[in-house]
């Protein structure tokens, strides 16, 4: 005779089995109640800050701007007298994705705006005559003829606006170019055809072109061995791989840069920006004989001595020549820097 169990009796032992097990086991831990922060971590009065959520719409007169960050329109591009202080907005800079973050970006698809239920305001791809400053009609109703009326930005030779280039590297204004001065700066449309500033800074020729809307990209004028951009040099390398597009120095002279803006590394490094020495003669007084005594460029002494007195100045020319060439081939005499020619 084989021995055998009541099923439901077998069940009802597992269950009550199961519910003195579950007794047993820990309970889930349950949040505790949060009181969020009244006020804002820079005021709070309390060393503890309960954590807080906010929603904010910026409302300010910046969200009109057509540049980003706050200093793409700041005084740092380039003066008609060589110097970068001047505003840089319709320079070659501003006109640029790699300074001005919000300006036309080839390497981006930009997509039409949308309605406030997602919808697609749809392309303004054309017609050309009539694109919209403002997708919105917030900050501006107004539209733009992009074949006729793109701003553009030229250099001419005086008030008359007969004799004009525009940039195509980033040249005027403070260069001569074919023997004249641009220094006159003239806001104009894009239309038509004309001529550029081309070529390098050292020997700049003219082009022609046909105008329309248009963008600039930076072209790295050194490459670096690493993303912070602080130590750099021309020639591209698979150590030295790094573009420097715009670099961040702490001196005029741009000997120390980076990658990051502030407060103490904010002289901008552009591709084609160039430092002008300052060179300081100090020449010894006399009835009838002239000494130099000391020529510092940028600070640094490259005459190895005083020169002999003498009242010819061809005298005083070569004597001068002798001794700052004494100064290219070592540190010698007064000279602290070697290497001048």
């Amino acid at each position: 005779m084989k021995p055998h169990m009541d099923i439901r009796h077998a069940a009802r032992s597992l269950l009550c089995t199961a519910f003195f097990i579950s007794l047993a086991l820990p309970l889930p831990a349950l949040p505790a109640s949060l009181s969020l922060a009244t006020a804002p971590l820079t005021s709070s009065t309390t060393t503890t800050v309960a954590p807080n959520l906010m929603f904010i719409i910026d409302s300010s007169g910046s969200m009109a701007w057509n540049y980003l960050p706050d200093w793409a329109n700041d005084s740092l591009c380039k003066r008609t007298t060589g110097t970068y202080d001047a505003a840089c907005d319709g320079q070659p800079p501003f006109r640029s994705p790699d300074f001005n973050g919000v300006y036309y970006n080839p390497a981006i698809n930009y997509v039409p705006a949308v309605n406030a239920d997602g919808t697609s305001k749809g392309s303004q791809a054309s017609p050309w005559t009539s694109v919209k400053n403002d997708a919105y009609n917030i900050q501006n109703t107004g539209s733009t003829n992009l074949v006729t009326g793109y701003p553009d930005t030229e250099w001419c030779t005086d008030s008359t606006y007969t004799d004009c280039l525009r940039n195509d590297n980033y040249i005027l204004p403070g260069i001569m170019v074919a023997g004249k001065t641009y220094a006159t700066s003239h806001t104009t449309t894009s239309s038509g055809s004309g001529s550029v500033a081309t070529g390098s800074l050292g020997s700049p020729t003219t082009a022609s072109r046909s105008w329309g809307p248009h963008y600039y990209m930076m072209v790295p004028g050194e490459y670096c061995n690493s993303a912070r951009l602080t130590n750099c040099q021309t020639t591209q390398t698979s150590d030295f791989s790094y573009p420097a597009r715009l670099r961040w120095c702490s001196d005029t002279a741009m000997t120390t840069c980076q990658a990051n803006r502030t407060s103490t590394y904010n002289i901008p490094r552009f591709p084609t920006k160039v430092t002008r020495a300052v060179a300081t003669i100090t020449v010894g007084s006399g009835n009838s004989s002239t000494t130099v005594s000391s020529i510092t460029v940028n600070g640094q002494q490259i005459l190895s001595a005083t020169t002999t007195g003498s009242s010819t100045s061809s005298n005083v020319a070569t004597d001068i020549a002798t001794k700052i060439n004494a100064c290219t081939l070592a540190l010698s005499g007064n000279c602290t820097v070697a290497g001048y020619s």
